[in-house]
């Protein structure tokens, strides 16, 4: 089982990282602030859980859309890793 604690250590590790996969995806820098900065690390953060556990690009592409979504009613990092915790134990959502 992950942690928020784990998954934002991860996120601050890689800051530089991220931040250079953020600006390859084309996106306007105002989404990289605030709580959509948060949205996309946890996102980031759910997409390499996700591959540490064999699950394929397609799989994922969907997944990170259902996080995104439920990020903006909810906590980012809580939410996230509650998926991931989820779908790791092959529990529906």
């Amino acid at each position: 089982m992950y942690t928020v604690r784990e998954a934002k250590d991860w996120a601050d590790s890689l800051k530089g990282d991220l931040q250079k996969a953020f600006n390859e995806e084309g996106l306007p820098s105002m989404f990289y602030q605030g709580m959509f900065k948060d949205i996309m690390n946890a996102g980031y953060w759910l997409q390499q859980a996700l591959r540490d556990h064999n699950f394929s690009e397609d799989e994922i592409k969907d997944i990170q859309f259902k996080q995104g979504q439920a990020c903006f009613v909810s906590d980012p990092w809580k939410t996230t890793v509650d998926i991931v915790n989820k779908l790791v134990k092959r529990d529906t959502l």
